[in-house]
């Protein structure tokens, strides 16, 4: 296995498990159990070098199958990073987060 896939799979873990009990194993949006963990901007946009970020708790929410399935386009995205940054208080200055607030603030 490659040093980046032993990576990945460490982070992801540990990310995962972060954010199923931030979100006390429910749906971000509906409070439903048996959620699953999105990541809110797509793994493409990140590249190789963006593991950190990628895995990083403010990327990532527990939704119910209903909403992941939503979860999808730019807009229900975008959607997802208002929420989290209005009751968690993240910072989404850096890049690729910043693409997707700028359409927020525009």
């Amino acid at each position: 296995m490659s040093k980046f896939r032993d990576q990945s799979i460490d982070k992801d873990r540990e990310t995962r498990y972060t954010v199923l009990t931030r979100e006390q194993y429910r749906c971000f949006i509906c409070e439903r159990t048996n959620v699953e963990v999105h990541e809110v901007i797509p793994r493409s946009r990140f590249g190789l070098t963006g593991i950190d970020v990628l895995f990083d708790v403010k990327n990532r929410v527990a939704l119910c199958r209903e909403h992941h399935s939503e979860a999808h386009t730019r807009a229900y995205r975008i959607f997802l990073l208002s929420l989290l940054k209005e009751k968690f208080d993240y910072d989404y200055s850096m890049h690729p987060f910043a693409n997707y607030m700028e359409d927020l603030d525009g």
